[in-house]
């Protein structure tokens, strides 16, 4: 069952999109498991309770200084997938500014942000965090147009 209270040093929360069964399966994975907790409790008898995934320190497989948490095949959360690589993206911390970064570290370049998105004029591939917004992620290299596959909102 997955935790109604989430780990004391959780950054933050992504939610999987209601469109995207394949960001749902995050939650499902058994080596995610312990890293989900409630993010909304349903407001009324039609809603259903939201969950996701935790970001913190707590969720790594071995300590690395800068980085929160990996994301992929073979990473401290699991992302299932054929179009997906061995670390498709990371959460991490700029090492002089301390803010909290994010970064496409999948081969094909296959990973969206928004709002902001990454820059079009080469191969930086990192976006900088900002604490109150709600930023949509996508990642695979065959996704549909339409609704990311998971929303977060980073407080703090």
């Amino acid at each position: 069952m997955p935790r109604q209270i989430p780990h004391p040093q959780m950054i933050f929360h992504p939610v999987p999109h209601d469109c995207s069964p394949k960001a749902k399966e995050m939650l499902l994975h058994p080596d995610n498991k312990p890293f989900v907790s409630l993010y909304k409790k349903a407001a009324g008898p039609d809603e259903e309770d939201q969950y996701g995934l935790e970001i913190g320190y707590h969720v790594q497989t071995r300590p690395r200084s800068l980085v929160i948490v990996e994301v992929g095949k073979n990473a401290d959360l699991v992302m299932p997938g054929s179009n997906i690589s061995q670390v498709h993206f990371s959460f991490e911390i700029h090492p002089e500014s301390r803010q909290i970064m994010f970064w496409d570290r999948s081969r094909l370049h296959s990973t969206k942000i928004s709002p902001d998105g990454f820059r079009v004029d080469g191969n930086f591939r990192q976006v900088v965090l900002l604490p109150g917004t709600e930023y949509k992620i996508s990642a695979g290299a065959r996704l549909p147009p339409g609704p990311s596959s998971e929303r977060s909102r980073l407080d703090g």
